[in-house]
């Protein structure tokens, strides 16, 4: 071969040699500043320190989440077997007050949450985050709200909180597609043989929960609220509402989150 392969200065050894100047920070003759090689080794250097933090960090945030999940499983099998003791101040319902209205204030990942925790919002049907639903109150429902507090809230709504939520959030689902509730027609469709034939008939069927309460519930798509306004922070997150949290069972007041979430 002739030409660039015959050119002795680059054989040696098998190796190239290097340009004059090449490693002291100075120009070759097509104007290429080349860079000196510990400036490469520096950079190796602080590029697996950096990886090597990463991953220090990634694998203390797997345990601390392995760890939350744990506690929450163990707390709700407590709860479950009735071995739970709440030392905060409680917060009762009155016996009188036959509705709860549940709203889910905490979202987290399918693999995040416990298999318990999640088996009980799908039953409600609290699967999105401010998500709400009215449930009987009874109690087979507050043992269930009481293995999940964590996720959510709930209280006693009065009857103006249950008629804005039907007449502005109010859904339905018709041949599989979500309808509001703009047209008594639907109503009667699908209500119209127990005697429910308007949106007001819901909300007289919602606050008496009658013998159809289950059925309007059912019929019902569960609310979908909006943030509050002033928001949740993280550490109020993690507290129940009786310490000065978010979580957990809150009375009356449900109606005052709630107007600012609607």
């Amino acid at each position: 071969l002739g030409g660039f392969w015959e050119d002795e200065s680059y054989v040696g050894n098998g190796l190239e040699e290097r340009p004059a100047g090449a490693g002291d920070g100075s120009k070759t003759e097509e104007g290429c500043q080349l860079r000196p090689r510990f400036e490469f080794e520096e950079e190796e250097k602080q590029w697996t320190k950096s990886k090597l933090e990463t991953s220090v960090k990634r694998a203390e945030k797997f345990v601390r989440e392995f760890r939350n999940k744990e506690r929450s499983t163990l707390r709700a099998k407590s709860v479950i077997q009735g071995n739970w003791a709440d030392s905060s101040k409680r917060i009762s319902i009155a016996p009188e007050d036959k509705v709860l209205l549940v709203i889910r204030i905490r979202a987290g990942k399918k693999d995040e949450i416990p298999n318990i925790y999640a088996k009980t919002l799908k039953k409600f049907s609290l699967n999105k985050l401010f998500s709400a639903r009215l449930i009987r109150h009874n109690k087979q429902n507050l043992k269930k709200l009481k293995t999940i507090e964590e996720y959510v809230t709930w209280g006693s709504p009065n009857l103006k909180l249950i008629k804005d939520l039907v007449h502005k959030r109010g859904y339905t689902r018709v041949d599989k597609v979500k309808r509001p509730l703009s047209d008594n027609t639907i109503v009667e469709e699908k209500l119209g043989d127990c005697g429910i034939i308007c949106t007001e008939d819901l909300v007289h069927e919602l606050v008496s929960v009658d013998e159809n309460f289950d059925r309007v519930s059912e019929f019902l798509c569960p609310f979908q609220l909006g943030a509050p306004k002033k928001g949740f922070t993280m550490e109020k997150k993690l507290k129940s509402f009786a310490k000065g949290g978010e979580y957990g069972c809150r009375g009356e007041d449900i109606n005052e989150l709630v107007a600012q979430m609607n």
